[in-house]
């Protein structure tokens, strides 16, 4: 299991390395971030937008306890895009788009470092 933790804002006293972070720097705002053991780099953690459920990931088939995000490195922001990705929100795992035209979250789950979340998202 991963070391998966939610942060609670309302009480929370201090900053978090990805509350400062903006998906593509237009204003949306990180929910989270983590490591995974392979990379020294942070993937922070966006939440899907309305629109993208109703549209594109409405038939999208995820795993029990999962919900999905976009991501961000270092790497993808100069790029510009923001692959969506699974969390489990009870172990922490993660689940990477299969990079496909379609929506498919691979069947083997990464085990990251760490995971912090915003309580909010949970």
């Amino acid at each position: 299991m991963s070391r998966l933790s939610f942060t609670d804002f309302n009480t929370f006293k201090g900053t978090k390395v990805w509350e400062s972070k903006r998906l593509n720097n237009n204003g949306v705002n990180s929910v989270g971030c983590f490591r995974l053991p392979e990379t020294m780099s942070y993937f922070y953690l966006f939440p899907i937008e309305e629109w993208e459920k109703k549209s594109f990931l409405k038939d999208t088939i995820q795993k029990k306890d999962c919900k999905m995000f976009r991501y961000q490195t270092s790497t993808s922001l100069i790029g510009g895009f923001a692959p969506i990705i699974s969390v489990n929100m009870k172990s922490g795992l993660v689940y990477f788009n299969d990079g496909g035209e379609d929506v498919v979250f691979e069947n083997i789950s990464a085990k990251p470092v760490f995971i912090d979340i915003d309580l909010v998202q949970k």
